[in-house]
């Protein structure tokens, strides 16, 4: 068989410093999760989607408002121990005296009221809620995949290493949140030789590849690739995909070379060239590729 996928464990990196944002989304930094709120209460939340953008702004006291669009964060009760969170009226007194401590905490009234994990507010020496900004950065365009010649033998077994993982200058990168956004894309479509691949197919290799948006490329992975009787030329391909962000310079690349690999078989010297995406090879050469490979 022509392609031989391998899947490596990947990891996920500690939670980016982000205490020079000033601005993006509110993240705890212990389980990821996004603070949303409307005008009744606050609560934290897995979905990307759902996550309130916020801003500091000046406020009273030497202290700041959270801002997003024309309302801010609002501790509803100002004088009581406990009170629920919620978005509400810039001059309400519960607004304005907010700040995002070095430790996490996000607290209100001098730092003695905190946003704990659900949402909520209490006194932030019975508990607190550690959280940053999370940078709000634009999507990605659809990914374009494509294979790299990664070794070569002219008789016997091909035994090879090459390096998977990600590389991207993003704040966030490898981080799960980040690999969700990444993972979104592909599914838009993975273009391969200038031609949009189906969003099935394009689904299929991003659950393939999703170890390795997680994963840091200083891990090597190892490929053989069999003799074969009668077709003594080996030639390695690595599947690897590059991607940029929606009105960000083009030379702004996120790379994700993945341990998926195909081994090709010629009886005469001559590097071929494979025509299909990753899954879509149907014959051994990858010269002709599945009919639902591509829209």
């Amino acid at each position: 068989m022509a392609m031989i996928a391998l899947f490596a464990q990947g990891y996920s990196v500690p939670f980016a410093n982000a205490s020079d944002l000033l601005s993006g989304y509110l993240q705890a930094t212990d389980t990821q999760q996004f603070l949303t709120c409307d005008s009744k209460n606050c609560r934290f939340t897995d979905n990307q989607n759902e996550a309130l953008s916020f801003k500091r702004e000046t406020g009273h006291d030497g202290q700041y408002k959270f801002v997003t669009g024309d309302r801010c964060l609002d501790r509803e009760h100002c004088h009581s121990s406990t009170s629920n969170a919620r978005l509400s009226d810039c001059n309400h007194c519960g607004s304005y005296h907010w700040q995002l401590l070095p430790d996490g905490k996000l607290a209100e009234d001098g730092g003695a009221n905190c946003i704990i994990n659900d949402g909520s507010i209490k006194h932030c020496s019975d508990s607190f809620q550690p959280v940053a900004f999370y940078e709000v950065t634009p999507p990605f365009n659809p990914p374009k995949g494509s294979w790299k010649h990664a070794g070569y033998v002219a008789s016997g077994t091909l035994s090879n290493t090459f390096e998977w993982g990600t590389s991207s200058a993003d704040t966030h990168a490898l981080t799960s949140t980040w690999a969700e956004s990444l993972t979104a894309s592909f599914k838009e479509g993975v273009i391969f030789e200038s031609a949009k691949i189906s969003a099935t197919v394009s689904t299929s290799i991003a659950n393939m590849m999703s170890t390795t948006f997680t994963q840091e490329t200083s891990t090597t992975c190892k490929v053989t690739c069999p003799a074969q009787a009668g077709k003594p030329f080996i030639f390695l391909f690595q599947w690897l995909t590059e991607s940029t962000h929606v009105g960000e310079a083009p030379s702004q690349v996120t790379e994700a070379k993945s341990c998926n690999y195909m081994c090709i078989y010629q009886e005469h010297d001559g590097q071929p060239t494979p025509k299909c995406p990753l899954t879509c090879c149907y014959d051994v050469d990858c010269q002709t590729c599945t009919s639902e490979c591509y829209e």
